[in-house]
């Protein structure tokens, strides 16, 4: 739980553009949901 947290403060840090954070922040949830989704099934 904290290293995802720790990724997404990283994002927001990272980018100054508002759609380019938005973008990384759901390129991130996407990449995040399928791995545990993988790690479920």
């Amino acid at each position: 739980m904290d290293s995802i947290i720790t990724d997404i403060v990283k994002i927001i840090k990272s980018e100054s553009n508002v759609v380019a954070r938005e973008k990384a922040l759901l390129v991130y949830f996407s990449s995040l949901i399928k791995t545990l989704m993988a790690r479920a099934l």
